[in-house]
């Protein structure tokens, strides 16, 4: 049985929480939706994402983390139809380090409780669709939780934020020889 010595207690995700975010970037946890029971539901889905890439130790350390997103294939220098997509392992231990809200020297210090763990999420998402003008922060916040949870991929993202919507032409009717089949 593993145990950590440390002050800080473990907390376990609350049904209040779900948005991601990061600087001015808020995105909502995949599913996040008002209601009782989706909140029920999203409350497990982000429990288990959480339990299982901790390994159901109270806080989530570098290697583990390094070890989920490099076992999703999300490390990746990527162009998909002429945009960058990146995330580095440099890139994902930055987000780690910076996403904790204490700092010090202690074992303790150098992990994540689940709340740290959505600031980090978020901050990789921002590094990784960073290149993406056309993809907001909250954008790169939703596309990461959907890779990192098999949604969807970086193409399906890119293609769903870049491609160009244009409605369809329809001319007047005016000049249309009535005897036309259409």
């Amino acid at each position: 049985v593993y145990t950590r010595p440390g002050p800080r207690p473990a907390r376990a995700p609350d049904a209040g929480q779900g948005a991601l975010a990061v600087g001015g970037a808020v995105g909502q946890w995949p599913g996040a939706c008002d209601g009782e029971a989706a909140r029920g539901a999203q409350l497990e889905q982000r429990s288990t994402f959480y339990e299982m890439v901790s390994a159901g130790r109270p806080f989530l350390e570098l290697d583990q983390w390094l070890d989920k997103l490099e076992a999703k294939l999300l490390f990746s220098d990527l162009q998909i139809d002429g945009y960058v997509v990146r995330l580095t392992v440099p890139q994902a231990k930055a987000a780690f380090v910076n996403a904790q809200k204490e700092t010090g020297g202690a074992v303790e210090d150098v992990s994540l409780d689940f709340d740290e763990l959505l600031e980090c999420i978020a901050r990789c998402g921002v590094d990784k669709y960073r290149a993406i003008k056309a993809m907001s922060p909250a954008d790169a916040v939703n596309a990461i939780c959907e890779n990192i949870l098999s949604i969807a991929h970086e193409e399906e993202v890119l293609k769903r934020h870049t491609y160009i919507h244009a409605p369809r032409f329809t001319p007047p009717d005016a000049g249309r020889d009535p005897g036309y089949a259409e």
